[in-house]
């Protein structure tokens, strides 16, 4: 599961319409865990290579919880998402037949 707010994405230059930060890839961004016993020492590692971070929510569970200004975008189960996602081509092709 997972737990995040993408206020706190640190974006430069334009901001980006909700979609886009859900899912918009580039190669400035990435997602990365960290154990929390380690997130201190991930930092400082970040700050001392004046890399641009935030962290922005948790993993665990089953849901899947993202809001953005603290607005509910996503609440589902990680077995709706995966659903939704395995089954999403087929659904939309099904007007096409």
């Amino acid at each position: 599961g997972l737990t995040a707010e993408l206020s706190k994405l640190p974006v430069r230059g334009r901001v980006l319409r909700r979609d886009g930060l859900l899912f918009s890839e580039g190669g400035s961004r990435i997602v990365v865990e960290v154990d929390r016993e380690r997130l201190r020492e991930a930092e400082m590692a970040l700050r001392r290579h004046s890399v641009p971070f935030a962290v922005i929510g948790e993993t665990g569970g089953n849901e899947i919880s993202i809001k953005m200004n603290g607005e509910q975008v996503i609440n589902l189960t990680v077995g709706e998402v995966e659903e939704r996602w395995h089954y999403s081509l087929e659904r939309l092709m099904e007007g096409y037949s």
